[in-house]
């Protein structure tokens, strides 16, 4: 059991997949089990493989930042993983993803890791504060939905651009507001979601503007688009906002 944190100082993103980060994994062959967190392009990008020559799976979290710098953390209990992530030291650390990574080896590879995910381009990195403990304290907490706000509503999809003046959910209620609405309803209650631990956070430009639901083919991704002009009214997407909607539709 550790606990593994670095801050990213800055990286040089060659390309879309390049990568700085932290990294456990049993072996250094390419199909070892392991686990990464780190930033990756305009994100938090977290990638794992669960066992031996298995496919590697991925979730990420978007931010808007002038620089690819931040601070991950890697916590190891068992088996069981947890990434977590913050833009500034005194933030509070967000959890990406817990996954489970198997291994009956009794020592692993763990350290800083860089990628360019290209073999005719070189990533460089630089880190800072990279620390590994012991895991003797209790995992950071899990984000657990804690706002009450008077009303919320699900505009059926397609139906605005964005909410009424003073009816929007501002960026650091809407993941909260979501899951407090997917509870009550029975269309996204029957319907897995990418990964209902993250608010995506982006500046779209075919999405209504604020807090709203993206029903992606059989997925759904809690999302915020930070754009105040050029908003879409989207038929994928449903707008959460502080009051009703005077249209309807059955799944909403």
């Amino acid at each position: 059991m550790f606990i593994m944190t670095a801050h990213v100082d800055s990286f040089n993103d060659v390309e879309q997949y390049a990568k700085a980060g932290i990294m456990a994994r049993t072996f250094i062959c390419n199909e070892s089990p392991m686990v990464f967190i780190g930033r990756s392009r305009g994100r938090f990008y977290m990638i794992w493989r669960e066992q031996l020559d298995h496919n590697a799976q991925e979730v990420n979290f978007v931010v808007d930042t002038e620089n690819e710098s931040g601070w991950v953390k890697l916590e190891k209990y068992g088996d069981e993983y947890s990434g977590y992530h913050k833009v500034e030291e005194e933030g509070e650390w967000v959890l990406l993803k817990t996954v489970n990574v198997s291994s009956k080896e009794p020592d692993m590879h763990v350290g800083l890791v860089v990628s360019s995910h290209n073999n005719n381009a070189l990533a460089t990195a630089t880190f800072s504060d990279f620390s590994i403990e012991d895991a003797t304290r209790s995992p950071t907490s899990s984000p657990v939905p804690t706002m009450t706000p008077p009303d919320l509503y699900l505009w059926p999809a397609g139906s605005t651009s964005e909410c009424p003046e003073g009816a929007s959910v501002p960026q650091d209620d809407c993941w909260e507001a979501a899951l407090l609405l997917i509870e009550n309803s029975d269309y996204f209650q029957s319907r897995p979601s990418y990964d209902s631990s993250i608010l995506s956070v982006h500046d779209w430009n075919y999405t209504p503007c604020g807090c709203f639901l993206y029903d992606l083919y059989q997925y759904f991704h809690i999302n915020f688009d930070t754009s105040t002009t050029g908003c879409v009214a989207d038929n994928r997407s449903y707008s959460i906002c502080t009051v009703a909607s005077t249209s309807s539709r059955d799944d909403d």
